[in-house]
């Protein structure tokens, strides 16, 4: 997700805010290994040692934050099985498009670049006869990235980086909105449900705000071999 928020950075040099709609996998989004790198985006993006002021009475706790974007992140998650919609298909759409093309040979698939190439060159936007109104959906152009995963030198294409582990966030399960928007601690604001209220303040906040809770997550030194996520990350 930080490269789409780059992406629209550079297009909004303004831009101060993403949001994003998603399911609520654990394994994915609705886990650690999301939820803690998202503490790091509001922080500054070009210094580095700064030092964390996560204690109580403004403290410091010894450690440094991680460089940011710059970016308050709000993530919304649907409740279970709510949660799909058109995106769940683009994927579909390519393989079924390059079948199709294999099978009158159009298309020779011998590695993933040659699938990337396709995608660009055949999917660069939605297609222009498909009905989207009322959905949730692409409505512009289609971005497409390739990337590796090191094992072999030399590919033009960026290597996924080494998953970093992080804290595990206790009760996470049970929100649907998490916030981060504190430039000098890694926070998470959690809450039950999402409010979109002005400044001036929600009249439903006993609704909203009836069950919520500030995370300070921190990125971990070593990395644990981890078969199935918790429901508690």
């Amino acid at each position: 997700m930080k490269e789409i928020a780059v992406y629209y950075k550079n297009i909004i040099p303004s831009l101060k805010r993403i949001k994003v709609k998603s399911d609520g996998s654990r394994t994915q989004y609705k886990g650690r290994k999301n939820l803690g790198p998202m503490t790091s985006w509001p922080h500054p993006s070009n210094e580095n040692n700064i030092p964390c002021f996560c204690e109580s009475q403004g403290g410091t706790c010894g450690r440094n934050m991680l460089p940011g974007l710059g970016l308050e992140i709000w993530h919304d998650f649907s409740v279970s099985h709510h949660g799909s919609g058109p995106v769940d298909s683009y994927g579909k759409d390519a393989r079924r498009g390059m079948d199709k093309d294999t099978k009158f040979g159009r298309l020779s698939r011998y590695d993933f670049s040659h699938c990337l190439d396709w995608c660009e060159r055949n999917m660069s936007e939605p297609a222009s006869n498909r009905k989207r109104k009322g959905k949730w959906s692409a409505s512009g152009s289609y971005q497409w990235r390739g990337y590796s995963d090191g094992l072999y030198p030399g590919e033009k294409y960026p290597v996924i980086p080494e998953d970093r582990n992080w804290q595990q966030l206790p009760g996470s399960n049970e929100f649907y909105t998490f916030r981060a928007g504190s430039s000098y601690k890694p926070e998470l604001h959690a809450q039950f449900v999402p409010c979109y209220c002005s400044t001036l303040g929600c009249p439903h906040t006993n609704i909203t705000n009836a069950h919520s809770e500030y995370y300070y997550v921190h990125q971990l030194p070593s990395s644990r071999s981890r078969d199935v996520d918790s429901e508690d990350e």
